[in-house]
């Protein structure tokens, strides 16, 4: 049974024998196109959203700060929230970027009989140029191609980690640093 499970995972195993006309494959790739269209919109929607959230903690958290006070206690806490927001923005973006990869791999399985769209896109990304409409070359140039835009994403959710890790780990410092005083004292 659980070999079953597992064969049911691997995408090469998709069974396509319902698949007998050029008609049904043409349907089954713009079924896959409208949802890499839609994984695509809906990643990048999601994306911005949890941005926005993130950079206006992150100015509010700077704006408090600033002031004197007892506002320690509210960057604190802004940080952990923001620490805390950074997992769902992480999952929500891998799980719409399974599911867009998932679409894509349909999608290329019809590209035979419907055309080279997406095999065209995968042969850009690997740096081979395009002859355009009006005779322009049409190339991804070779430092956009160093990093995919998953990992770009990714890193940038990180980079709101360190940051809000670094704004945690100074509360916790002042904390450490005032026990240790209070120990000294007493």
């Amino acid at each position: 049974m659980a070999s079953d499970s597992k064969s049911n995972n691997d995408l090469s195993k998709i069974n396509t024998n319902w698949i007998k006309s050029d008609e049904n494959i043409q349907r089954q790739y713009d079924r896959a196109i409208s949802l890499v269209e839609y994984y695509v919109q809906l990643t990048w929607l999601v994306f911005g959203a949890f941005l926005l959230t993130e950079t206006v903690l992150l100015a509010a958290i700077a704006s408090i700060s600033d002031k004197s006070g007892s506002s320690e206690n509210w960057v604190f806490g802004g940080a952990i929230l923001g620490l805390i927001l950074t997992y769902p923005w992480w999952a929500s973006f891998r799980y719409n970027h399974t599911l867009y990869l998932l679409h894509l791999t349909e999608a290329v399985k019809s590209e035979p009989v419907t055309g080279l769209f997406f095999t065209n896109g995968k042969r850009l990304i690997d740096g081979e140029a395009f002859l355009g409409p009006l005779q322009e070359s049409i190339k991804i140039p070779w430092a956009a191609r160093l990093r995919t835009p998953n990992f770009s994403v990714q890193l940038l959710i990180v980079a709101f980690i360190i940051v809000f890790m670094l704004i945690v780990s100074i509360k916790v410092f002042n904390l450490v640093e005032c026990f240790l005083d209070y120990i000294k004292y007493t």
